[in-house]
């Protein structure tokens, strides 16, 4: 014959089993909870690490388009200070001339 334990005792024993079992799947839950939430965090990561390589190769191009913008303000300044300089030559000209012919006419 066996001696069965208290009811009280397995009664406790059974609870304690069912909160046991209550544990693991609340763990089991947030387990896949986190797994899903990592996942996410993973595409993000993916998609944010594509925006990076968009935009540096954006940076490269507008890198590119500035040096391109510089060369040519550096090419319009150069032509600007010939272009003043010929207004100059041409302007002192022509008041020699209007000097030359407004003296030799007696005015």
């Amino acid at each position: 014959m066996t001696t069965n334990p208290p009811p009280d005792r397995l009664d406790r024993i059974e609870d304690d089993l069912e909160t046991i079992k209550d544990i693991l799947l609340t763990v089991a839950r947030r387990q896949e909870s986190l797994s899903e939430a990592q996942d996410r965090t993973q595409n993000q990561l993916e998609r944010l690490g594509f925006r990076v390589d968009q935009v540096t190769e954006q940076m490269g191009g507008l890198a590119i388009q500035m040096e391109g913008m510089i060369q040519q303000a550096e090419q319009d300044r150069s032509q600007a200070a010939i272009d003043r300089a010929d207004f100059r030559s041409t302007f002192q000209q022509l008041l020699e001339v209007l000097n030359q012919r407004f003296t030799s006419n007696g005015y």
